[in-house]
């Protein structure tokens, strides 16, 4: 299988996870050393001296996706897993956030996905199977306030991949969608803020009361193996974010007015 994304945080974990199901394990993120001491640890896990490889790209690079992709089927002779981790969130107004913020996060959350995804489809299509596990997030199904651009690409990202799931899922190529809550990672540490260069290098008190990595790794997982389409690992309020936005729009949007409200007496909360 290949993981993108997978020098730190979520995608780290998802290689760890399924190494230890036994899974070969390609890896990819733009920072090598990183990389070079996962493929380390995993092989170190089982013993397997060849249980691990690195392809070390940046993901935003579009057009280099086809050629990657290659890659990483030949490093083990096959490949039947793409798990897309990789991910940039903001903290800001719409007012106050220059585009370049909006482009990034649409290059980084949705648009390496879709070039990647499109990429390894025809070789799940010749070999008949295959499966697209997406890290999304729980704010693909509802917005934040100072979170636009995120929330945006995260919508985007269930979108893109919902449609994909009805074309492929009759041809034994299944779409799994993990939409996480918070998760103890460098997400807001590295959250853009103004514009493109600027970042909000904080780390969130909600952030770092998340879900262990291993935790969350664990449960999508699980979620994978037995085929959901859909794997919600959150905590409760966000669960009930969710539910309110299909059952009750109208209260959640009220909800979301009064934080935004309070954001803009305060500034940017953790």
């Amino acid at each position: 299988m290949w993981v993108v994304g997978a020098s730190s945080g979520i995608g780290s974990a998802m290689a760890k996870e399924f190494s230890r199901l036994g899974a070969n394990i390609v890896i990819s993120a733009r920072r090598g050393k990183e990389l070079d001491t996962l493929v380390d640890h995993v092989t170190s896990l089982d013993g397997r001296s060849e249980g691990a490889a690195a392809i070390p790209f940046d993901a935003t690079e579009l057009d280099v996706a086809p050629e990657v992709a290659k890659a990483a089927v030949e490093k083990f002779g096959q490949l039947d897993v793409l798990c897309l981790c990789q991910g940039i969130s903001n903290r800001g107004k719409v007012a106050e956030t220059d585009i370049s913020v909006d482009q990034k996060c649409f290059n980084v959350n949705f648009f390496s996905y879709v070039a990647l995804a499109k990429a390894v489809l025809p070789f799940f299509l010749g070999q008949g199977s295959g499966a697209f596990v997406v890290i999304s997030s729980v704010q693909g199904f509802f917005s934040l306030p100072q979170r636009a651009p995120y929330s945006a690409s995260k919508q985007a990202l269930h979108g893109y991949f919902d449609a994909l799931r009805a074309e492929v899922d009759h041809l034994n190529i299944q779409v799994n969608i993990v939409a996480p809550g918070y998760v103890r990672t460098e997400l807001s540490l590295n959250a853009l803020t103004t514009s493109s260069d600027c970042t909000h290098g904080k780390m969130d008190a909600t952030t770092d009361g998340g879900y262990a990595p291993d935790y969350l790794a664990r449960k999508a997982v699980a979620g994978v193996v037995a085929k959901k389409e859909l794997i919600i690992i959150a905590q409760p309020k966000a669960v009930a974010a969710i539910w309110l936005k299909r059952i009750f729009p109208s209260l959640l949007s009220r909800t979301m007015k009064n934080r935004g409200a309070k954001l803009d007496r305060a500034g940017p909360k953790s």
